[in-house]
Formats: C-alpha cells, sequence, structure tokens
C-alpha cells in the first residue's frame, strides 16, 4: 500500500505480483514507471488539489486495465476520512484474500497467474423491503462509500421515507435492510 509518493515508489519497485493498493498516487512526479500491474487497485479522490484524479485515470488506461481499477473515495488528497478508511481496509483485505474485485467482470487472477489482467463479477444491486407497504425495492450499490452504509430514502411506491442500511462484507457482498424514519402508528 502507498500513498502519494509512496504510491508512485510501489509503483517503481519492481515488485513483480504483488498486490497493490495505492492512494492517489503521484506517479507523474516521482519515478519512471508509467503502467499499472493487473493486481492492483487505486483509491483516489476527485477533489485532490495535490495530485490530480486525472493521473489516475490516465495510469489506469495506460495499463490496459479497466476503468474499475479506479476507485473514487474521500474528499481530499489525504482520504482520511471515515469513509475512505473503510474503502482502504476492504480493498486490502479483498486483494490479499484473492477474492472477486467488485465492479469488474469475469475471474480475478491470482497474483502468481496476473500476466494478463483477470476481472470479476460483482453485487451492483441490492433490495430492501420497506417497512411501511411490503414492497420489494431495488438499489443500486456505491462501494465508494464505504463498508457500513446508512442514508434516508423515499420509497418509490408508497413514498414514506426509510433508513436504509448497507454492510458490505470482506467477500464483497451486500446486506440491506430498512427501517422507517420515523413511526407511521
Amino acid at each position: 500500500m502507498g500513498s502519494s509518493r509512496g504510491g508512485a515508489v510501489a509503483l517503481n519497485i519492481n515488485s513483480k505480483t504483488t498486490l497493490l493498493v495505492l492512494l492517489c498516487p503521484a506517479w507523474k512526479n516521482w519515478g519512471t514507471v508509467k503502467t499499472l500491474q493487473p493486481a492492483a487497485l487505486i483509491l483516489h479522490s476527485r477533489h485532490d488539489e495535490v495530485s490530480p484524479l486525472a493521473d489516475s485515470e490516465e495510469l489506469v488506461a495506460s495499463s490496459g486495465l479497466p476503468p474499475e481499477t479506479l476507485m473514487e473515495v474521500g474528499s481530499d488528497h489525504r482520504l482520511a476520512d471515515q469513509s475512505s478508511l473503510s474503502v482502504m481496509l476492504w480493498a486490502c483485505n479483498l486483494l490479499a484474500s484473492g477474492q472477486r474485485l467488485p465492479g469488474l467482470e469475469g475471474e480475478q487472477q491470482s497474483p502468481a497467474n496476473s500476466s494478463s489482467h483477470g476481472k470479476a463479477t460483482s453485487q451492483e444491486e441490492a433490495s430492501y423491503v420497506c417497512d411501511a407497504c411490503g414492497e420489494e425495492i431495488i438499489i443500486p450499490l456505491d462501494l465508494t462509500e464505504g463498508s457500513h452504509q446508512t442514508y434516508v430514502e423515499d420509497c418509490p411506491v408508497c413514498c414514506r421515507t426509510n433508513t436504509i442500511h448497507v454492510e458490505i462484507n470482506e467477500d464483497g457482498e451486500a446486506r440491506v435492510w430498512a427501517e422507517p424514519e420515523q413511526d407511521y402508528e
């Protein structure tokens, strides 16, 4: 794992099949490597004023990797907010376990077999049952918001307000449930 200049250093080490989680890597400023190995994931903030998100987009594209290799998280260069830290932990655990990378298609290869990029399937949607009307509601999942999410949403069927809870486990599987925002009795 490397952040900013440390991300550039991690890229420049001949690590062959070592898994990499890079945080806002400053690869254009430090080192000579211009491609990313397949067994890697980049976390970067759109609001990074030190190392532009466009640099990471360029790195992923020049490496021939799918755009899902880059995940947008956080609100600045440091990525020190709780949501970013949750995504970092999830990404490290996921890559270290050899599990599939959500957001990618196909099978992710183990680091030992990473001569070409493997892709993985993911759960992009989940559903909950509205506490007021009992309808099943399908929602998109946003992994960049962390592994424990809570937000308020109106049911598209009955318009009652639900508090939605999303928990994403280390395998990338989501558990979603709803509670009424207020008691309607």
